[in-house]
């Protein structure tokens, strides 16, 4: 029957004998203590000096990977005593801020729409909870202005 041997220790032999040095070492170190969940929401990004640099999905993996940061060391020190991971750093995957394409306030005809009676009169019911009375003039002011006709009394 052939030997039969888990395939991470199959690739960490390998790693070392093609010459791939510490930085392989402590990836498939990674690799094998974070476990499949983590892997997926995780990526390798450097490793240097000492420190391995993970990024994460989220802040909340970030956090919660920080806090079992010292669980997944240990688990990496027993798969291999000569563990070249001294330190996890974990950062947050930045992700591209969206800008909508949409024209600015100032320059739509929405804006300029007047607003029925009854919409004002209901908006000013709403404002009538304003705890400011300067915010409450401010609102009853704008809502006046902004309704064709008299602005009716709060039902």
């Amino acid at each position: 029957m052939a030997d039969l041997r888990r395939l991470g220790d199959i690739m960490q032999s390998a790693a070392q004998r093609l010459g791939a040095g510490e930085e392989a070492l402590a990836y498939s170190l990674w690799q094998q203590s974070a476990g499949a969940q983590v892997n997926a929401v995780t990526k390798l990004r450097r490793f240097a000096r000492g420190t391995l640099t993970i990024e994460c999905e989220s802040s909340v993996w970030s956090s919660e990977l920080t806090y079992l940061g010292e669980t997944i060391l240990q688990r990496m020190s027993a798969l291999d005593a000569g563990n070249p991971v001294a330190k996890l750093r974990f950062v947050t995957r930045a992700t591209p801020v969206r800008q909508v394409e949409e024209p600015p306030a100032a320059n739509t005809e929405e804006r300029w729409r007047k607003l029925a009676p009854h919409q004002a009169s209901e908006a000013a019911t709403c404002a009538e909870a304003l705890r400011d009375e300067k915010l409450r003039a401010a609102v009853r002011a704008a809502l006046e202005a902004s309704v064709d006709g008299p602005l009716l009394p709060p039902r």
